[in-house]
């Protein structure tokens, strides 16, 4: 799996790839979802160390990257933010979830709203998350640089993005959404989803297990 270079939204258009994920399990609303890690303190950089990474990664001055929104950015993620345990049932080496900060997407359109929790930067991976209603889906994707995934192994050609629906999941979330504006709340997701395929050295089957713990305001 690509290895990310920095915490980095994930672009906006994945959104829409949750449009072809189905919606049919129900979440269930609990109280014992543990949020103790959701420290923003802790998870990201102060605004201007951010700006001097960030600028780094990009060739870019602090002044430039600053006038690209770094305050609009901070202030974001303090109110959509997410901490994303994953692993790789396929890798041996993989069997317990590392835990990484991620920022959480959001957008709301009438009773539906889409959460894509992303890692990585110019490549990296994303848990996107489609509720509606009472129910909700979620799937996997992960993009590179190069063409280096499958679907599967009789597949003409690799691809740069794939995604992957759940196979199991469970959905928490502290309360009921009225998708109503200036609302809170808090949601522990869990899955494993479908296997694809990696160019790396050989070709390799990656079978991706997640916990999504996250913060969200719409």
């Amino acid at each position: 799996m690509c290895k990310p270079l920095i915490i980095f939204a994930v672009c906006y258009c994945l959104i829409c790839l949750s449009c072809k994920s189905r919606v049919s399990d129900e979440y269930v609303i609990s109280n014992q979802i543990d949020t103790s890690g959701l420290n923003y303190d802790k998870l990201f950089l102060a605004a201007d160390k951010y700006a001097d990474s960030l600028s780094n990664k990009m060739g870019l001055s602090k002044d430039t990257v600053g006038k690209k929104g770094i305050e609009f950015y901070k202030e974001y993620r303090k109110n959509n933010i997410a901490l994303v345990y994953i692993s790789d049932l396929a890798d041996t080496a993989s069997s317990s979830l590392e835990a990484t900060p991620a920022i959480l997407q959001v957008k709301k359109e009438n009773d539906n709203v889409h959460l894509v929790a992303g890692v990585g930067f110019f490549g990296g991976y994303a848990v996107d998350i489609k509720i509606k209603g009472s129910k909700y889906s979620g799937s996997f994707y992960e993009a590179a640089q190069d063409s280096m995934f499958k679907h599967d192994t009789a597949d003409e050609k690799f691809i740069e993005e794939i995604t992957v629906d759940a196979q199991a999941q469970k959905l928490y979330l502290s309360k009921v959404p009225h998708f109503n504006g200036n609302e809170c709340f808090f949601g522990q997701y869990e899955a494993t989803f479908k296997p694809y395929y990696e160019k790396d050295g050989g070709i390799i089957i990656r079978k991706m297990k997640v916990k999504v713990i996250f913060k969200s305001s719409i």
